[in-house]
């Protein structure tokens, strides 16, 4: 808005005037603006601004929509985050458009997106979506009735960062431990002098716990494994600094016995090796073009590890606990025994487990808890990657493997062994490779229906880890002080950031000419 009183025209009206100064018809037309008495039509006001971008979004838009189009198979990915208005958007990918979400059940957010594909055209063939509980059943159990066969996968990733909450939270030591570890990093990031300190003694600052990136939780549990020494000391320095100020003080004298506790120590050798093993799976998922049949595998592997590792785990957690006590002269406190009620009629003695014992059935229960919960979460996972395990190209291309259709295989078998070795090779590689060998040498028309079934397997998303990057743009655009920005203009914004390289592509006479057909006044002669 022109504020003609401070000189602060805004934006757009400044980036006008700026241009003008290089465009002689653009500085006609503003002095003209200028010098007219009357109200006249200038073209600069916040709708036309709005509606300028609104015609440039949708042809970004089509030109999206023309291509899933003629893609034919896709997937569709939705999640959800509330902006700094408190309004709950939504994001549709390959960047269509944030929605504001009016309802939180189930119902309410289905019936949005189902009104958007259809007032889009699209055929959907897949839909994956996070787990919350809202959309988990719903999609489950209320199958797309547009495409019945469009089936629900849920995000590995989040499933991932599921397995770990409830595991860490199965046993009260964990549950202390990672309360602990956050209790370091506020301590330490709140004052940019503890953090100093730190910093100049470690050569590295703490990291944050985030709830949602389990990555994170690594990270953090790596620095503080290999900087424990030297976060106590920096601890005791200023606990014993009496220039320090008395929150300082106090605060490090808090922290200093939950450190160097035995539980802590356990755990802190535990989720160190079990988060190591769980952040490179995460990392793994979230690669670009993963197929569901490698996400399954490396799930498996993630399993596998877990099993046979378990007791390795455990025993070299609390070796690695006694050693730092010993190290540091580090006291491990007894446990108290429990008493137990005495009924009437009974002997009851004082019984209770020893505290090591007591600690390492709280780390079994952990580890066993992660396994169960990634058997439990990722079932349908597994489930699809059985349906779908005959078209891998190590099983489509075995003449013995049984399927329910035998003459593509074979013809398909026959056309690949006479390929050179270097594309036989690569076709084993994966799914993909296979679909594009046979595209790349005109034989679809040879095995159409394999064509098919492999483009549609390949639709199947195993993440929606770019919804949370289509929300990181959000932030960007709609922050404090656009948090009145309208959900349209949103969107639109939204789509020139994140397909860039589509609107880079627009022909702006086309747009313009589109703008003006709809800005044209029509007079009757």
């Amino acid at each position: 808005m022109d504020d003609s009183a401070t000189g602060n025209k805004g934006n757009f009206l400044a980036l006008v005037h700026l241009l003008a100064k290089y465009d002689l018809v653009l500085c006609e037309h503003l002095t003209k603006v200028k010098l007219q008495k009357k109200v006249c039509v200038s073209y600069l006001s916040p709708e036309i601004q709005n509606e300028f971008i609104n015609c440039l979004g949708n042809h970004v838009r089509k030109k999206i929509l023309a291509e899933v189009k003629e893609a034919k198979y896709f997937t569709i990915v939705f999640d959800s985050t509330p902006d700094l208005s408190h309004k709950d958007q939504t994001m549709m990918e390959s960047f269509s458009d944030f929605l504001e979400t009016e309802g939180k059940k189930a119902e309410d957010i289905s019936k949005m997106i189902l009104d958007k594909i259809e007032s889009n055209g699209l055929d959907m063939r897949r839909q994956a979506y996070d787990n919350a509980a809202v959309g988990n059943t719903f999609w489950c159990t209320n199958p797309y009735q547009g495409n019945p066969n469009a089936q629900y996968v849920a995000c590995s990733n989040h499933n991932i960062n599921l397995v770990g909450v409830h595991a860490a939270s199965v046993a009260v030591n964990s549950v202390t431990f990672f309360s602990t570890m956050d209790r370091v990093f506020n301590y330490f990031l709140s004052s940019t002098h503890r953090s100093k300190v730190l910093t100049d003694i470690t050569g590295q600052g703490v990291k944050r716990l985030i709830e949602t990136r389990w990555s994170a939780r690594y990270e953090a549990i790596a620095i503080m494994k290999s900087h424990y020494t030297e976060i106590i000391e920096v601890l005791e320095s200023l606990l014993q600094n009496i220039k320090e100020n008395a929150v300082t003080r106090s605060d490090a004298g808090l922290l200093l016995p939950a450190l160097q506790s035995l539980p802590f120590l356990a755990f802190l050798g535990l989720w160190n090796r079990v988060l190591c093993e769980i952040n490179d799976t995460q990392l793994y998922l979230q690669t670009k073009g993963l197929n569901m049949h490698h996400c399954a595998m490396k799930i498996n592997a993630l399993q596998l590890f877990l099993v046979d590792n378990r007791d390795v785990m455990v025993n070299d957690a609390l070796s690695y606990t006694k050693t730092t006590c010993e190290d540091l002269d580090i006291d491990i406190a007894p446990r108290r025994i429990k008493k137990t009620k005495k009924m009437t009629g009974e002997e009851a003695a004082n019984a209770g487990l020893g505290y090591d014992i007591k600690l390492r059935q709280e780390m079994y229960e952990s580890v066993d808890r992660i396994t169960q919960e990634i058997k439990t979460r990722f079932h349908q996972l597994h489930e699809l990657d059985v349906k779908y395990s005959f078209l891998t190209p190590t099983n489509l291309l075995n003449p013995e493997y049984k399927c329910e259709f035998k003459e593509e295989p074979k013809r398909l078998r026959n056309l690949i062994a006479v390929a050179d070795t270097k594309d036989k090779y690569k076709i084993m590689k994966g799914s993909f490779e296979l679909l594009e060998f046979i595209q790349q040498c005109s034989y679809g028309i040879s095995v159409p229906i394999i064509v098919i079934m492999v483009r549609i397997f390949l639709t199947i998303a195993t993440s929606i880890a770019a919804s949370e990057r289509s929300f990181s743009k959000l932030k960007l655009i709609k922050n404090y002080l656009r948090s009145t920005m309208g959900s349209t203009r949103l969107s639109n914004l939204a789509i020139f950031s994140i397909e860039q390289s589509i609107t880079d592509e627009i022909n702006f006479d086309d747009v313009i000419n589109n703008f003006a057909a709809i800005k044209a006044i029509k007079v009757k002669l």
